[in-house]
């Protein structure tokens, strides 16, 4: 269940990330995924043009306003804190109708922010209007 006390997600995202690096890639980026889909979504908070003033991770946190975008950059700064060096590539993909998660390992892809619970999507067909690597997320943890 997600909590809107700021204290309480913050605790659980530190427990999640610590939970995550002791895991298999496959299984951490399973349980990143989970965790930031039972996130509150509204229609709109973030919008790729003005990505430069999102928030930092702990700001999202507080904010507590998850649209599929800023669920999408809460899955990029949680994958980096992981500091897993089996990832060689992490970028957000905006298409037509969605934004994903792209995550590129020693051992494979992982496509997370997907609507099912799967994180072995084929975004083969997918026309990708947008791509925000993770240079700007580590950006804004510095």
């Amino acid at each position: 269940m997600w909590t809107d006390s700021y204290d309480d997600i913050l605790l659980e995202w530190i427990a999640l990330r610590e939970q995550a690096k002791l895991l298999s890639t496959e299984q951490a980026m399973h349980i990143v995924h989970d965790w930031w889909q039972k996130a509150p979504i509204v229609s709109h908070y973030l919008h790729l043009s003005e990505y430069k003033t999102w928030p930092g991770p702990w700001d999202l946190l507080a904010d507590n306003n998850y649209c599929e975008l800023a669920k999408a950059a809460g899955i990029m700064y949680t994958i980096i804190l992981l500091e897993r060096k089996e990832i060689y590539s992490l970028n957000l993909l905006q298409t037509d109708n969605y934004t994903y998660v792209q995550v590129l390992t020693d051992g494979g892809e992982y496509i997370l922010n997907n609507i099912s619970a799967s994180i072995k999507s084929d975004l083969s067909g997918v026309c990708i209007l947008h791509t925000l690597n993770c240079n700007y997320f580590i950006d804004k943890l510095l």
